[in-house]
């Protein structure tokens, strides 16, 4: 079929979307478990165990344990809905909702991301769906459940959502969660439909993920842009690792130089790489093109924090990049050894917290930077969650004075600390203000700085960075020197209080 022919034909008009069903029979989740039913014949031939009275009593104390939680939910989700601002374009709105954020995030003990979360999803619940907002308040939803609606249905605007509550008014829960999951997913993609009219933008984003616990020392960069633009790529990077493994393959027969064999590896087993490894190596390794724009220096270099032990093959300790991201201690001594410059840091035994530097000028030193990011690997407000190793200023606690430097804070590591640039404008605004409370206490204790949040300067304390697994190991190692050497119990730098706080 010709795409002359394609264009002539009139569009098909799209057939709506029917309104999803939600599940039809009753069992509201805060109905008491039916002994009957649960010691039902049916039930017990089901089963190899049969249920005794105690594990009946048990389900009933989870089963209101269940419909508890669910209701607390309710109640705070109507508590962070009252404290929710919304960002409107000018300047005092948005450092209010970052004010708003920053509390939140102390009260609910968890990131500045995360608090903001808390808060949009409980607006949305209140205001777009209030009667939902009931039914978990009734235990008629699990927690886990709405908490599912809100995630689903996260992208869709409030108005369109606001449709959704007269729809689930209308779902009868029957105590099987497939349905009530899989009734929510077809609400979602039915609000997306009614949106349509606005489709949002797609979304272009790189970011790093955690660390997975099962793939050691490594990590995973998601990517996300257009359909088009995202398949090109793949496409792109594909042919690029063909070609590559195809001259690898070439070269291994010629006895050429082989490319992209970094470690020698291609050469020692005679085979090439796969082109998954291809394909990584490739990615890691590429020029970006800025267009046209000046390419600067990074503030930061690449850090990888390693304990000396480990380095000597006496602990199993191991490293950090950039104070953030763990990796083996094989990972850390090879990256040591293949570096040129190392940088010696002090640790205290006992507490883990990087000992300060002296330094005494106006403008932060490099070796005071380094150390502050040591120090600050995260931005130093609390809850904030934003790497400093990327965009972050160095900031006075106590205010420098310009006009009368002698009476205003000095430019010591004591009074800086390292703030992302959104913070550092809300501590300008006045609605943050630290204060150093406690330096590092050699043998006990890291340094602290009081934060006063907002106008009624509700208090919350933040201790400095501290490596812990260098303390646990110096603790290990002086132990052992004591056992071995007891004729040395006088030497005060082998006694208890030298490593115990």
């Amino acid at each position: 079929m010709s795409a002359e022919r394609i264009a002539d034909e009139p569009e098909k008009p799209k057939r709506p979307r029917r309104q999803p069903r939600g599940p039809r029979r009753t069992m509201p989740m805060a109905q008491q478990l039916d002994r009957e039913r649960v010691l039902s014949p049916a039930a017990a031939s089901a089963s190899t165990t049969p249920l005794t009275e105690t594990d009946f009593a048990a389900l009933s104390a989870v089963r209101e344990r269940t419909v508890a939680r669910a209701r607390e939910a309710a109640a705070d989700y109507r508590l962070l809905a009252r404290l929710y601002v919304e960002q409107d374009s000018g300047d005092e709105a948005r450092l209010a909702a970052e004010l708003a954020e920053i509390r939140v995030g102390i009260a609910l003990n968890c990131s500045i991301i995360r608090a903001g979360r808390a808060l949009e999803g409980a607006h949305r619940a209140a205001t777009c769906l209030p009667g939902a907002l009931a039914r978990l308040e009734r235990g008629e939803l699990t927690a886990a459940q709405f908490d599912y609606l809100l995630f689903s249905t996260r992208a869709v605007s409030e108005k369109t959502l606001a449709l959704a509550d007269p729809l689930i008014a209308e779902w009868e829960f029957d105590g099987e969660p497939e349905k009530v999951d899989k009734a929510i997913r077809e609400l979602a993609a039915y609000l997306r439909e009614l949106d349509e009219d606005t489709p949002p933008a797609p979304v272009q984003d790189v970011r790093l993920l955690p660390p997975s616990p099962d793939k050691p020392g490594t990590m995973t960069v998601q990517v996300d842009g257009s359909v088009p633009e995202m398949v090109s790529m793949i496409k792109r990077l594909d042919r690029a690792a063909e070609d590559v493994q195809r001259a690898q393959a070439a070269a291994l027969e010629s006895g050429d130089r082989i490319p992209l064999d970094i470690d020698g590896e291609v050469a020692e087993s005679g085979i090439p790489m796969p082109r998954a490894m291809i394909r990584s190596l490739l990615m890691s390794r590429a020029e970006f093109s800025l267009d046209g724009a000046e390419a600067t220096t990074p503030r930061f270099q690449l850090f990888v924090q390693v304990p000396a032990l480990s380095l000597l093959g006496q602990s199993h300790v191991g490293g950090m990049i950039d104070g953030i991201h763990p990796i083996p201690v094989a990972m850390a001594r090879d990256l040591a050894g293949r570096s040129a410059t190392w940088m010696r840091i002090l640790t205290d035994p006992a507490s883990g917290a990087i000992l300060p530097l002296k330094a005494d000028r106006y403008k932060p030193s490099t070796e005071m930077l380094r150390h502050l990011r040591m120090r600050h690997v995260l931005c130093a407000a609390p809850g904030c969650t934003r790497r400093t190793a990327q965009r972050s200023e160095a900031d006075h606690i106590e205010e420098f004075d310009h006009h009368s430097p002698a009476d205003g804070g000095r430019t010591d590591l004591e009074n800086l600390h390292l703030l992302c640039r959104r913070h550092h404008q809300v501590k300008t605004a006045k609605l943050i203000d630290p204060k150093r409370t406690r330096p590092p206490r050699p043998g006990r204790s890291p340094g602290a700085t009081e934060w006063a949040i907002g106008t009624d300067r509700t208090a919350v304390t933040a201790t400095d960075d501290v490596d812990l697994l260098s303390a646990h190991d110096a603790r290990v190692w002086l132990a052992a020197w004591r056992r071995s050497h007891p004729d040395d119990a006088d030497n005060p730098g082998c006694s208890p209080s030298a490593v115990d706080p």
